[in-house]
């Protein structure tokens, strides 16, 4: 199954909302978290590439 990166991202931001319920303030937060660990998978990829 192939989804468009618009529903990948949706789908990314939907599970941080759900991850951070109840911390106050923090959603930014985790959202710079998990992009900076999307970001790094993807430099590792493409330096073994």
């Amino acid at each position: 199954m192939t989804i468009s990166v618009q529903d990948a991202a949706l789908r990314l931001r939907e599970a941080i909302r759900d991850a951070t319920v109840g911390l106050v303030k923090r959603e930014h937060l985790a959202e710079l978290i998990v992009l900076g660990a999307i970001a790094q998978e993807h430099q590792l990829g493409a330096m073994h590439a």
